[in-house]
């Protein structure tokens, strides 16, 4: 077996494995995308029309472009300063797999969770969205591309 010339740090492995995870995550809620979008039918069940339907195909793709911003950081971050590689690891994983699960959970309850209005359930998927996707997003990828774009790399 050939060795590879090219060596990854234990955080650059951790993001790696993050990142997979996350692909067959994402690939496992496609069968959930053909239930949905089958009302059912898929696994022989019957299911009643949805009116968030697409939420389910946001999961799959949200699965899907959170892998590739995790092996994005991971390709990246010998260029980010070291003292900022954890926070910015921490924040961006809870950001691509709570993208994930949180659009999976509001494609199960058939709500988008966009605004704070309607019921019970429309507010927790707001509230799960806004605290573990929005805000983490918005810090990580500021704090990236700025790390990226900063000369000092201790």
């Amino acid at each position: 077996m050939a060795t590879s010339d090219v060596s990854a740090s234990p955080l650059q492995r951790t993001l790696m494995g993050r990142a997979a995870l996350l692909f067959f995550l994402g690939m496992l809620t496609g069968i959930w995308v053909a239930v949905v979008f089958t009302r059912g039918k898929a696994l022989g069940l019957e299911l009643g029309p949805r009116q968030f339907d697409r939420l389910a195909l946001a999961a799959h793709i949200n699965g899907l472009l959170g892998c590739f911003w995790l092996l994005g950081l991971s390709y990246t971050l010998p260029h980010v300063a070291e003292r900022r590689r954890n926070l910015l690891v921490l924040l961006t994983t809870i950001a691509t797999f709570t993208n994930w699960a949180g659009t999976l959970l509001g494609s199960f309850i058939d709500r988008r969770g966009l605004d704070f209005g309607g019921d019970g359930k429309n507010k927790l998927i707001a509230g799960i969205l806004q605290g573990g996707v929005v805000i983490p997003t918005l810090i990580a990828s500021a704090l990236w591309a700025f790390a990226l774009l900063s000369r000092d790399k201790s």
